[in-house]
């Protein structure tokens, strides 16, 4: 009996360590352009700013009892903006109240398969969506090579006009302009 036990925990052992997938270089490239402390400031076609500073990025191993399957490597890049702007909310607390934060995801990651690209959701300014593959480059005399994304609900009830609704992304660099609802345009002036 004990025999059959400790054969079991073996194999449970073996399958959730063989089904671990790691970041590779090209996700690696996306995640890592940016990092804790840096900050990010925009400029509009009318002259305001928009700032944020990264506060923090965490990646990991995430297995079954965070509700995945297998144990897929994760990574999550916090921001806040500068000024700190009204606390969104995070959270139902039921009898608690409800959870409110400042802070922010810019970028969300997991590499759930070994032989394919990890999904990197991207999150700014109440734009959602999904940085794509490399074949999805685009280059123009503006921009060089950058990826453009349109957020996927730009008329949905509730969309904001202060939202983002698209943003061009260049490897290496990050966000270098993105559009809002109001059709005010924000590029990219500093990043220290």
């Amino acid at each position: 009996m004990i025999v059959k036990n400790q054969i079991a925990l073996l194999l449970i052992v073996t399958t959730l360590f063989s089904c671990r997938y790691s970041f590779d270089k090209k996700d690696l490239s996306i995640l890592d352009t940016y990092n804790i402390g840096d900050t990010i400031i925009f400029q509009s076609d009318n002259g305001f700013y928009d700032s944020i500073v990264i506060i923090d990025k965490q990646l990991k191993y995430n297995g079954i009892s965070e509700g995945y399957s297998g144990n897929p490597q994760t990574c999550d890049i916090t921001y806040k903006t500068i000024p700190p702007s009204k606390p969104e909310l995070v959270g139902f607390g039921g009898s608690q109240d409800d959870v409110y934060s400042n802070e922010k995801y810019l970028l969300s990651a997991v590499r759930w398969e070994k032989d394919k690209q990890a999904t990197v959701d991207i999150k700014y300014g109440g734009f959602s969506g999904k940085i794509p593959n490399e074949e999805k480059l685009i280059d123009d005399s503006r921009f060089g090579k950058h990826y453009d994304m349109i957020h996927f609900c730009i008329d949905c009830i509730g969309v904001d006009s202060t939202e983002v609704i698209r943003i061009k992304w260049k490897p290496g660099i990050g966000i270098v302009w993105y559009q809002r609802k109001d059709s005010s345009n924000y590029k990219l002036v500093r990043r220290y």
